[in-house]
């Protein structure tokens, strides 16, 4: 299996609980999503982290491995470097946060942004990013998403999901790939391994399944 296959997320994959700081036993999908998609990061592109989470840390990662980063999410704290900063404080710590460094909330090009509407220029991005988002959005807005996605991409960028499953209908997301003018890259598995990982910290139990995608 090849870092560019789309498939189930397994107990055998790659994992990092220290992400920029220690991440929160209840966020378990996360070491292995971001140990992931991080290796998609590439010292000279272009990258948005989109629906990015105010404290959550891959954009900072990616602040210190891509050229050029913008990170934008529908919480309006996103624009205040204070907010940022306290939601930081309220999840990991004051000691963490204040260990950060400054090009963490300096360094990224925030914004207010509604995934159905990106404000940004065509072809813009070498990678999105877009973790564990999708499929809590209701059909025609992640369909209008997935097209905003192939708007901002340069034709030969790339697209890093990972989705909640049974959250996302993986034949619909097909459907909706065809429609919009992506496929997946690389080799992909609908199957569900035995090994796989999943949570069972909510009502429903929950698979996680990581997307990598390119424009047709």
């Amino acid at each position: 299996m090849g870092i560019r296959d789309s498939r189930f997320i397994v107990n055998t994959d790659e994992k990092d609980d220290h992400f920029i700081f220690t991440l929160p036993v209840t966020w378990n999908s996360r070491p292995y999503e971001y140990a992931w998609a991080k290796q998609f990061a590439n010292p000279n592109d272009v990258v948005l982290d989109s629906a990015c989470g105010i404290c959550h840390p891959f954009k900072f990662y990616l602040a210190d491995h891509c050229r050029e980063v913008h990170a934008c999410d529908l919480d309006n704290r996103i624009l205040s470097k204070e907010a940022i900063y306290q939601d930081i404080v309220d999840v990991f710590g004051k000691r963490v946060a204040d260990s950060l460094p400054v090009h963490y909330f300096d360094g990224i090009h925030y914004c207010r942004a509604n995934l159905t509407y990106l404000p940004y220029s065509n072809q813009k991005f070498d990678t999105v990013f877009c973790i564990s988002v999708l499929e809590h959005l209701e059909d025609p807005v992640m369909v209008q998403a997935f097209s905003e996605f192939h708007r901002v991409l340069k034709d030969d960028g790339q697209l890093v999901l990972t989705f909640d499953y049974p959250l996302i209908n993986l034949a619909r997301l097909q459907q909706v790939l065809a429609e919009v003018g992506l496929q997946f890259s690389g080799d992909v598995s609908f199957e569900m391994p035995t090994d796989v990982v999943y949570s069972d910290l909510y009502a429903l139990r929950l698979f996680f399944f990581r997307a990598l995608l390119k424009k047709k």
